[in-house]
C-alpha cells in the first residue's frame, strides 16, 4: 500500500464534517488530502489551506511526539 492508499482511506475513519491529513519525512511533505467541508452551512470545502482552532489537543500532540523521540527509530 502506498501513501495515496493510505491517505484515501482516512476520510473513511472520520464521522466528522471533513478534515486534512499530510505526511511529512525529513522536511519533505509526501503526500496530503483534505475532505469534506470546513463551514457546513455555507458549503465551504476544506483544504490543505484551512486553519484550525487547535486550542488544547497541542499540548497531546507534543507529547506523542517527544515521546516517539525518545525511544528512538524502531
Amino acid at each position: 500500500m502506498n501513501i495515496d492508499e493510505i491517505l484515501a482511506a482516512v476520510p473513511h475513519l472520520s464521522t466528522g464534517p471533513g478534515g486534512v491529513v499530510a505526511v511529512v519525512k525529513d522536511g519533505a511533505l509526501l503526500g496530503q488530502r483534505a475532505w469534506g467541508y470546513a463551514d457546513l452551512d455555507n458549503r465551504i470545502p476544506m483544504t490543505s489551506k484551512t486553519q484550525f482552532p487547535i486550542c488544547s489537543i497541542s499540548k497531546q500532540m507534543v507529547c506523542l511526539a517527544m515521546e516517539s523521540l525518545l525511544r528512538g527509530p524502531t
